[in-house]
């Protein structure tokens, strides 16, 4: 029986994300943008063709990466490197937030 857990990996206001594991097996990254349309879905993962898959719940995603577990190292690794470049951003713009 697959146990799935996840772990928030960043904790946003308006996006979060989380790793999904399976068994302590990484499927993937999935996300959550508060910022897109509903109707359009706000949860979604990047397969390994670079293209983000949209859905409207979180089980859907989940669902999504179980199906696909080929990508998922892929996923995972893609989505990490640039959730660091994020925040490396991120942590850029604070520091020099007050000399603007």
């Amino acid at each position: 029986m697959q146990e799935i857990s996840l772990v928030c990996t960043l904790d946003g206001a308006e996006y979060k994300e989380y790793e999904v594991l399976s068994n302590d097996q990484t499927l993937g990254v999935i996300s959550w943008n508060g910022e897109r349309d509903p109707s359009a879905g706000n949860w979604y993962t990047t397969a390994s063709d670079g293209v983000p898959r949209y859905f409207h719940t979180q089980v859907e995603v989940i669902d999504f990466l179980k199906g696909n577990v080929n990508y998922s190292s892929e996923i995972a690794a893609k989505l990490k490197a640039e959730a660091h470049k994020l925040m490396d951003i991120a942590e850029e713009i604070e520091a020099t937030g007050d000399n603007i």
